[in-house]
């Protein structure tokens, strides 16, 4: 994933700016707020108003005419409808948190209590005429903070049929449904891609699951407007809890997206104590606030998110790593679209949520930009793997012959003959040891992938076991083990250790010591094999191709299969030291 073309990318970037603002202006448009058709009318209606029962009646001639301050939490109609609204004929209301109570000459015909809800409701005309008087009672519920409730009622007072105002605002919104489509689409789209690659058994970045719950979360979100979702799935508080559930389910995969990028360890801890955080708050919204929401409640994991991006800005001017500027960027502009959005809401109380999709695709096409490289450089190392796996087969059959020689197993067979008469138990453990030696080298050759460090270090113990029983005192072996949760090919180390034992030490008339230390820091696994032994001249043994083909092998099979790194230094009549660096972020498990 580092081996970005620069150029490109940003060409990539410029397009995606481009076509986002196109897409911005194009949807930036004045909301009609007349919700009126062939089918659906506005209620005209004349009469009086009060703000209170005690304040004199201001005549009125229409709707529209009717004054509502942002302080006003009640209003009583009273008057006549200007035309005949037939029986079962459809009374369509828009209500915003609001009680609602209607009576025809003196007799309840509607009455709604007001819950914390929005949505569109409506009962059967039971035949109104201009002759008959309509008295209606609106007040905003206690704890609203929608001063537009009142307005939003009278311009949406209508007749008609529900199936033609659900089709007029789906013709409405067509461009909104539209893009949430295309974003869910994405979303699922991606996690069925991580599913066949998993299925491959290629392995993928963390952040990309994350990234799909997010655009599924913001498709969700986007695609919920209620001038429309209460007149197909009439539950307002279901969908309210949907509504609220996916604001922060967007904020947590947000949270936990930008975490991955992270390489400090005092960074990723505060990331994974914020994450933990919201979580709690997630859980303790779906038990305690019963579907009620507020945009503030949203605060605290904006605020989270910038400290986040604050750290990554910081990782990237340390590291210049070009995948986390492309992050900071895309999410930048993700950010800044929520707090247009944000910014609009507190002076119009509605969101335009075009904003916030155009941010949101945005950042979509930079992913997409961004999993598309991964995925080809994936395929093309699957390629690779797929060329050098006959080679790799023959490899461990070349180095399996070559570790188990038969001068060898003559050598530790009558070494245990001796043992027998001797010392019984000593013989018995080193029968044990051989056989534990012969079955990891046999199990070495079915081994298509990786094998964990700990198995490994066995077979290197029983290896030393048998040459310490041969050689005694002349073997020492000396265990460093600072990490051991990596995974690497299996009879990758034990050759290093045998060759030293071999080449450096038993040549050695006083014998010596091989130190194997392992260690880990916020990049790699290190690996280090040391002895001080005679030595030998690296350069001259390379151009022997038998003699290096034990060597060659490990390195071939470190390098294709874990990207690590093998450095060999050698000084004549000093020793040999094998440095071996596995990244912690390749492209397999470490």
């Amino acid at each position: 994933m580092e081996n970005y073309k620069p150029d490109r990318f940003l060409l990539y970037m410029y397009i995606v700016l481009g076509v986002t603002i196109v897409t911005l202006f194009m949807f930036l448009r004045p909301i009609d707020t007349d919700d009126t058709s062939h089918t659906v009318k506005a209620i005209a209606m004349q009469g009086v108003y009060q703000r209170m029962s005690s304040d004199v009646p201001i005549p009125f001639q229409q709707l529209k005419d009717i004054s509502i301050g942002p302080d006003d939490n009640e209003l009583i109609l009273r008057g006549h409808v200007k035309q005949d609204i037939p029986k079962d004929k459809k009374i369509m209301m828009y209500i915003t948190r609001l009680q609602v109570h209607i009576q025809l000459n003196g007799k309840d015909i509607y009455h709604e209590e007001g819950d914390d809800y929005t949505w569109w409701d409506s009962f059967d005309s039971p035949g109104i005429t201009p002759k008959d008087e309509l008295v209606i009672h609106l007040q905003r519920a206690t704890d609203s903070n929608y001063p537009e409730a009142l307005a939003l009622w009278l311009r949406k007072f209508s007749s008609g049929e529900t199936y033609a105002l659900l089709l007029y605002q789906l013709q409405r919104n067509a461009a909104k449904i539209i893009i949430s489509s295309m974003l869910l689409i994405i979303g699922l789209a991606l996690l069925f891609s991580m599913g066949v690659l998993r299925l491959f058994k290629i392995d993928i970045y963390e952040q990309f699951f994350s990234c799909a719950m997010l655009l599924i979360s913001g498709a969700v979100c986007t695609f919920i407007d209620y001038e429309y979702i209460t007149l197909l799935f009439p539950y307002p508080g279901l969908i309210n809890i949907i509504d609220y559930l996916s604001q922060m389910l967007i904020c947590e995969f947000l949270l936990i997206y930008l975490s991955t990028f992270l390489n400090k360890k005092s960074h990723i801890k505060t990331a994974n104590v914020m994450i933990f955080l919201w979580t709690l708050c997630i859980v303790g919204y779906c038990l305690f606030q019963k579907g009620r929401g507020s945009d503030a409640f949203l605060s605290p994991a904006w605020s989270m998110l910038v400290l986040e991006m604050v750290f990554l800005i910081r990782e990237y001017k340390m590291h210049m790593e070009k995948r986390i500027k492309y992050v900071v960027v895309s999410v930048s502009v993700l950010t800044g679209c929520t707090i247009i959005e944000i910014v609009h809401y507190s002076f119009v109380h509605f969101y335009w949520i075009y904003v916030f999709q155009a941010g949101l695709l945005f950042f979509t096409i930079v992913q997409c930009i961004i999993a598309g490289d991964f995925v080809r450089e994936k395929m093309q190392q699957a390629s690779l793997v797929q060329e050098m796996q006959g080679e790799l087969a023959q490899s461990r059959i070349r180095v399996m012959l070559s570790q188990i020689q038969p001068h060898f197993v003559f050598n530790v067979l009558n070494a245990i003959s001796g043992l027998c008469l001797i010392h019984p138990e000593k013989a018995d453990d080193a029968i044990i040891q051989f056989s534990n030696y012969l079955r990891a080298n046999i199990n070495s050759l079915q081994s298509q992938g990786l094998v964990n460090f700990e198995e490994e270090l066995k077979h290197i113990r029983c290896y030393v076991a048998l040459e310490q029983l041969r050689f005694g005192n002349k073997i020492h072996m000396v265990y460093d083990i600072g990490a051991a949760n990596f995974s690497l090919p299996a009879l990758t180390l034990e050759p290093l250790v045998e060759n030293a034992v071999k080449h450096g030490l038993r040549i050695k008339s006083q014998g010596g010591t091989v130190t194997l230390k392992t260690a880990e820091n916020m990049k790699e696994i290190c690996i280090i094999i040391e002895d001080d032994g005679v030595g030998f001249d690296w350069e001259s043994l390379q151009k022997d191709s038998h003699a290096s083909i034990g060597i060659m092998n490990v390195r071939s099979r470190l390098e294709y299969m874990l990207k690590a790194k093998m450095t060999i230094i050698s000084v004549i009549g000093k020793g040999t030291k094998v440095m071996i660096q596995i990244p912690k972020k390749g492209d397999s498990r470490v």
